[in-house]
């Protein structure tokens, strides 16, 4: 997997499908029902390194509304760089009109 292992892979998918909702992390972890400092670690590189469980995955999924096969997807640099883009456009735009996540 290029130096890529499937920890780091799911943590960029869930970032990337947090991003897309327009979801903060204190949202995702509320939703998720996982503590927003559990949720930081999974997102963060030095957290990939640490194993997280499928009922994790499960959880996170299921807030996401997303099938959890979708967590498992390499995904390009590029495909991120837009995802963050669309997401501080998302959180410009809740802000101007007071709407919050």
């Amino acid at each position: 997997m290029n130096n890529t292992n499937l920890y780091q892979i799911i943590a960029q998918n869930i970032k990337k499908q947090r991003q897309l909702k327009g979801w903060t992390q204190v949202k995702l972890a509320m939703e998720s029902n996982i503590s927003v400092e559990y949720l930081k670690k999974i997102e963060t590189k030095s957290g990939c390194t640490k194993q997280f469980s499928i009922d994790t995955i499960e959880k996170i999924s299921i807030a996401l509304e997303i099938d959890p096969k979708e967590l498992f997807n390499k995904i390009e640099k590029v495909d991120m760089l837009w995802t963050h883009l669309l997401f501080i456009f998302l959180n410009h735009y809740h802000f101007r009109n007071n709407l919050y996540l």
